[in-house]
């Protein structure tokens, strides 16, 4: 149970493949909408069921308007093959009357050996037409050598808003190197149409990294 700040059952797994790689300071991106994190949400996650299968269930309360109504959401988890894991939940947002939403979100990752490939669809369907989203993502990532590991991933935005005329397009590699406590690592970034009009709105985006673990 939490006052405030947590996450539904779709909401807790609601991260990209790609890793939310739209979240890199792209002034003009919207931000995608998410299930309700009321303040005072109930989340339980069951005991593993069966080979790494487990349920989850949340609730969250009306808001202090009278205009809004409770939340709930469904999810499971399953990890009982080697390498696989699928994550599967839906969760509402009936945080204000007239603009209710429902968000689906499917998610599954395999590794086999040094590669890892994973993908996930999040779809936001609403009761007001221009608030529906829909984000699909690809991700897949190589372990090099014990110190070295690459990664390359895309997210493809679809936003149903008035002024939304092109889907919006990010595209991400990234690298790292450990070597006992300390970690290097690079990314770069590309995103074409960020603010989902004809007008081209691209951005390109370096970052470096490192951190020491002592």
């Amino acid at each position: 149970m939490a006052g405030e700040g947590t996450n539904d059952a779709a909401g807790s797994i609601d991260t990209t493949a790609a890793g939310d790689i739209w979240n890199y300071t792209f002034s003009s991106f919207t931000t995608p909408l998410a299930a309700s994190s009321a303040s005072g949400t109930l989340k339980y996650t069951t005991p593993e069921l069966t080979d790494g299968l487990t349920l989850v269930g949340s609730y969250s309360p009306k808001g202090t308007t009278t205009a809004s109504g409770t939340s709930v959401g469904y999810g499971l988890n399953y990890s009982g093959i080697d390498g696989l894991s699928v994550n599967l939940a839906t969760g509402e947002n009936n945080g204000t009357t007239g603009s209710e939403a429902d968000m689906t979100v499917m998610k599954a990752s395999y590794a086999y050996g040094p590669v890892t490939v994973a993908a996930s669809k999040n779809e936001y369907d609403a009761t007001a037409a221009t608030d529906d989203q829909e984000v699909t993502s690809y991700n897949i990532s190589y372990t090099v050598s014990e110190n070295i590991s690459i990664a390359y991933g895309t997210e493809k935005h679809e936003d149903s808003a008035t002024a939304a005329v092109e889907d919006a397009e990010i595209k991400a590699f990234s690298a790292s190197y450990t070597a006992g406590g300390m970690t290097l690592s690079a990314m770069q970034i590309k995103a074409e149409n960020e603010n989902f009009t004809s007008t081209v709105a691209d951005s390109d985006y370096w970052m470096l990294g490192a951190s020491f673990a002592f």
